[in-house]
This record gives C-alpha cells, structure tokens and sequence, in this order.
C-alpha cells in the first residue's frame, strides 16, 4: 500500500497527521476504507501550513469523528471547491483518494461508479 497521500489510489495515513488542511483547494474526494479521523474548524484564521496534531486542538475545534465509508471533501466540491474542515488521522488510516476537483467531475463519477453514488450521497449528508 501507497504510503503518499496523491490524488489517485490508496494510501496510509498514520494517527496524528493532517489528511486534509481547511481552506486547502480540493483535487480529489477522499474515501476512509479503514480507521478514524477526527474533524476540526479554525478558530476564524484560516491555516497557510499543515498543523500538528497539538497545534490543530489548540488552535480550533473538533466537531466530529469520522468512522469508514465515508467520502471526505465532498460536500466542498459543490461550494467553492475548498476544504471548509481541517481533518486529522485519529487513528492509523487507509485511505481511497479519487481525482475529482469540481462537482461536474463528482456527478462523472457517480455515473461511471454507481457503487460510491451511495457513499458521496451520504457523506453529504
């Protein structure tokens, strides 16, 4: 398994490391096969740099976790295509990272893989 976090394919992400920064632009929707991450909203200042685990808690809020088969960014491609959350491995994670950057190329998806309409569905939700 991939240890790089790219736009394509799986990868490993270990406990206590950022998988997505907010305000960050998207390239793809990422889908948690394994493991929990843990999301976080600044505190009003938008992060430039990916924090550590102590600077995410300390200068944000966690508003929830985040169990598998859920698709991550999702929601953000039909706004304005950037991270609204900050998302950190709670735990070692397995990540499916899918290149999508807009909400034409998620409806794309969804026609081509009807098996994850299911999923980004209800990661919207």
């Amino acid at each position: 398994m991939n240890t790089y976090p790219g736009n394509n394919g799986t990868y490993k992400v270990n406990g206590g490391q950022q998988v997505i920064v907010e305000g960050e632009a998207l390239s793809s929707i990422k889908l948690l096969l394994q493991g929990r991450l843990e999301a976080y909203i600044s505190s009003g200042r938008k992060p430039t740099v990916k924090l550590g685990f102590k600077e995410a808690t300390n200068n944000g809020y966690r508003l929830f976790n985040i169990e598998q088969n859920i698709f991550i960014g999702t929601n953000d491609l039909f706004s304005d295509g950037n991270s609204s959350l900050s998302f950190m491995a709670a735990t070692d994670c397995s990540i499916f990272s899918c290149p999508v950057r807009n909400r034409q190329e998620a409806e794309e998806l969804i026609r081509k893989q009807k098996d994850y309409g299911g999923y980004i569905i209800s990661s919207i939700c």
